[in-house]
């Protein structure tokens, strides 16, 4: 399990179950806690400028605001972390049929492109340590304009694919009127004057 310091309260704890409906309800259970992560790293995002702050010349440049953020994002990112091992193992052996295993084995692959988010555990290593990060606010800067650049496009990809694998599993299975297919997110970052 990941670090309970270091979480958002989002992480997946590892497959137990022994039965095909145990496994169904583990993959609702992803699909829930995987959306419910992404409209959080969003919302840590909103109407933020979508590029480093200006003028950080050292970690105590930045404000307590920005620290919080790559704070957060470090946690949801260890929280999906969680989430892409259970996708990963749903994508070899779920049950519910064709259809169900292809949308698993999308979700799984769709995981494998998610890297951005490591960024944000270099970007805490680089505030908590940033004699090992010279010069440091170059560093910073390249770090957190490629986040800004990548995280989006790669969480949103994740996300689509998991609303397709829940549409699918949802069709599969028995009427659950507590299951819901997430609602898709924007197209564009949630940045001050991005466009929709």
């Amino acid at each position: 399990m990941t670090d309970p310091t270091e979480t958002a309260g989002f992480w997946l704890p590892a497959y137990t179950g022994r039965t095909d409906a145990e496994q169904l309800d583990y993959a609702k259970r992803l699909i829930n806690k995987l959306d419910s992560a992404v409209v959080a790293l969003v919302e840590t995002y909103r109407n933020t400028s979508g590029s480093p702050l200006a003028g950080a010349t050292d970690p105590g440049r930045l404000s307590t605001r920005e620290k919080t953020r790559w704070t957060r994002c470090r946690n949801i990112g260890n929280d999906l972390r969680t989430i892409a091992d259970a996708a990963s193992l749903l994508k070899d052996s779920i049950a519910g049929g064709a259809a169900v295993q292809r949308a698993a084995v999308s979700l799984g692959d769709a995981f494998e492109g998610m890297q951005a988010l490591e960024s944000c555990d270099v970007l805490n290593s680089m505030i908590d340590s940033p004699d090992r990060f010279n010069p440091w606010q170059q560093n910073y800067e390249n770090e957190a304009r490629n986040f800004y650049r990548d995280w989006y496009p790669q969480v949103r990809t994740v996300h689509t694919a998991a609303r397709e694998f829940a549409r699918v599993l949802k069709s599969a299975m028995p009427a659950d009127p507590r299951f819901v297919i997430p609602p898709a997110i924007p197209t564009s970052p949630p940045y001050i004057g991005a466009v929709r």
